[in-house]
């Protein structure tokens, strides 16, 4: 009911909205393994001393010149090679990470599950993606990151292919992916190898960036002068695309070096086979977890159902009008459901439950395509 105004004056009339808007997080937000040995070092520099960073936390790291800064010598004033004399892991995963779009992340001491930052590392909401970077995490350590909305890049040892038993990547898990093989540039002296995790969380940035989560991060040319170590044959792709699959980045003649997979560990499995199937669904829960927190307290009734149902549907149209959902009207790519007698009971209305269910059509990398031609006979 409006404010009767009945002499001059300012009125102030208080409403609550009755519209409820989900936005959007950001999804590709990685926090990269350190290595202690490879932990920043305190550095003096126009007489004053930077102190060695908190290794108990992650640090934020927004830029290329940032990163760099963490790194310096003393009274170091130079770019360039100097940078890299003599190069850590961590400096030259940072670097391929940039150099393909990558925006900003994180860096923690991550390495083994006793790890100092592993807390405070899962405290940061922000984090989507959960990087190798050649520390070898792929064991209880990756469980033990992955949450709502997170994602883990890994890859094998640095070693020819050959050398790679497929129970090596015998992990199942649909939030994890292995690329393969390990990198190398020029600008990466004394022949440390680039972890192929690095780069590849840099190109799913700026995929994300460009497309969304729902786009493959595959036949992506990689920048930066990286090239794989090692070459990979069709044969040799088709034995390791099985089980847990590894992702492989090859080079190919006229098309450079391109990112050529993009499966999950569990490539065996038909839901959950592809990266950005995933990394979609993923997305979408993260963004409903934060945005529904609102409805804790509200009235578990019509009212509120329906508020959510209508949030929800506009947030997955506007995912289907970028392209990340199938079908030809809303009603093929998505549905929404929440209400007493189709999601709930009036048991779980008592008890306090709002049971929403959500059905996406999500779309599927074209990994192989196939056409069909039909020729239709004359009957004579």
């Amino acid at each position: 009911m409006g404010i009767t105004v009945t002499t001059p004056g300012v009125y102030i009339e208080e409403l609550k909205s009755q519209t409820l808007s989900i936005t959007s997080g950001a999804t590709a937000v990685p926090v990269f393994a350190c290595a202690a040995e490879h932990w920043p070092v305190a550095y003096t520099t126009g007489g004053t001393t930077v102190p060695v960073p908190d290794t108990s936390k992650p640090i934020r790291v927004n830029n290329w010149l940032e990163f760099s800064k963490l790194y310096m010598k003393d009274d170091d004033t130079e770019e360039g090679d100097v940078f890299f004399t003599p190069p850590t892991t961590i400096q030259v995963s940072l670097k391929a990470y940039f150099d393909n779009g990558g925006g900003y992340c994180y860096i923690a001491q991550i390495a083994d599950t006793s790890a100092v930052g592993l807390t405070q590392t899962n405290a940061l909401d922000d984090i989507t993606l959960i990087v190798a970077a050649g520390c070898g995490i792929e064991t209880s350590l990756t469980t033990l990151l992955l949450g709502v909305g997170r994602f883990a890049l890994l890859e094998p040892d640095d070693v020819a292919l050959v050398n790679i038993s497929m129970s090596t990547t015998s992990r199942k898990d649909m939030n994890c992916a292995y690329y393969y093989p390990w990198l190398t540039a020029s600008w990466a002296k004394n022949d440390v190898a680039i972890p192929p995790s690095a780069a590849i969380a840099g190109v799913i940035c700026s995929v994300d960036r460009k497309a969304g989560p729902w786009q493959a991060p595959a036949n992506v040319a990689l920048l930066g002068g990286l090239t794989p170590k090692y070459r990979v044959t069709d044969d040799e792709q088709e034995l390791y695309m099985q089980g847990a699959a590894l992702n492989m980045i090859r080079e190919f003649t006229g098309t450079g070096v391109l990112v050529w997979g993009a499966r999950t560990t569990t490539a065996d499995d038909d839901e959950w086979r592809y990266v950005p199937v995933r990394r979609l669904f993923s997305a979408v829960e993260k963004d409903l977890k934060r945005t529904l927190m609102f409805s804790v307290f509200e009235p578990n009734s019509q009212p509120t159902w329906e508020r959510v149902r209508g949030a929800i549907d506009s947030y997955l149209n506007g995912i289907w009008q970028s392209g990340g959902l199938m079908g030809a009207s809303t009603a093929e790519a998505y549905y929404v459901q929440v209400g007493l007698g189709t999601t709930m009971t009036a048991e779980d209305v008592s008890q306090g439950k709002m049971i929403i269910k959500i059905g996406m059509a999500a779309v599927r990398p074209a990994e192989f395509i196939i056409l069909q031609f039909t020729q239709d006979m004359q009957h004579t």
